[in-house]
């Protein structure tokens, strides 16, 4: 008494397909060499950056003091005037120059 063929569940497949016709990559064969060396010469150059502003910083800046640009300046025929700074915090200088300018605009 058999009615027909019985219908066959899902096949399980046999692990991972591999595809056929890809684009092989060629391995480099060394690891992470080269990105050792890569990082090795960004280390070196980055010590050779922080030298060279060191350097710059204790030997190159040449401050000087400012009675050496006064003399080079009369030296040089400039008339030289020294005046007392300001006390801190005040600005009157700043306010001056408000006031010069909205008197401009005043007819």
């Amino acid at each position: 008494m058999s009615t027909g063929p019985r219908p066959k569940g899902p096949q399980p497949k046999a692990g991972p397909q591999k595809k056929s016709g890809g684009v092989r990559v060629p391995s480099t064969g060394s690891g992470g060499a080269s990105t050792r060396r890569t990082l090795i010469a960004m280390g070196i150059a980055g010590l050779i950056v922080v030298a060279a502003a060191l350097g710059y910083v204790l030997l190159g800046s040449g401050g000087g003091s400012s009675t050496d640009a006064i003399k080079q300046l009369e030296a040089a025929g400039c008339t030289v005037q020294t005046v007392a700074a300001l006390p801190s915090g005040d600005h009157s200088v700043l306010m001056l120059f408000f006031v010069m300018t909205s008197l401009k605009k005043t007819p």
